[in-house]
């Protein structure tokens, strides 16, 4: 599975569109969805801190149109950073919770250590996802626009197989 990410925050509201497909070897390629996150942040008592709250909507592509409510942290330690998005979506035949945290340690040159499964809770057709893994990326600068390149080898406890999420963001 890949996923294309467009992160941008413009004052106090954060703002997310991913796109995902899957690419298959020797067999038909798949366009998965797409969503858009909306969330209201909030500052903590640390002003690095960020909280928020806001709306997702979605078109799963076998299943149609969801909508639901979204919950994000950005919450920096030193060099370590946690970072967590949360949704509940529902839609015709879709009921589904999707829980990503993150452990992130900055590195060198824009070089970092990742920690972020993504986690997917499929109640309407009883499929899970539970990953973990460990991963790096690097943020680099492509005529003034930052893009983040990562990959991060994961194993789904669930379905017991080995996965790899690799992405390119956008940080606007």
């Amino acid at each position: 599975m890949t996923q294309f990410i467009a992160n941008a925050t413009f004052k106090r509201w954060f703002v997310r569109f991913s796109t995902e497909a899957e690419f298959n070897h020797k067999a038909d390629n798949l366009y998965k969805g797409g969503n858009i996150v909306v969330s209201r942040l909030f500052n903590g008592k640390n002003p690095s801190q960020k909280y928020g709250v806001g709306a997702i909507v979605s078109y799963i592509n076998s299943k149609g149109m969801a909508a639901g409510l979204n919950v994000v942290s950005v919450n920096p330690f030193g060099d370590w950073k946690f970072i967590s998005l949360t949704t509940y979506q529902l839609g015709d035949d879709i009921s589904m919770l999707e829980f990503q945290p993150g452990l992130y340690l900055t590195l060198k040159k824009g070089w970092y250590i990742r920690n972020h499964p993504r986690m997917i809770f499929d109640f309407a057709s009883d499929y899970y996802e539970v990953p973990v893994g460990a991963g790096f990326g690097n943020i680099i600068d492509v005529s003034g626009t930052k893009v983040n390149l990562l990959v991060e080898p994961q194993y789904d406890f669930s379905n017991n197989r080995m996965m790899l999420y690799a992405g390119v963001k956008a940080l606007f």
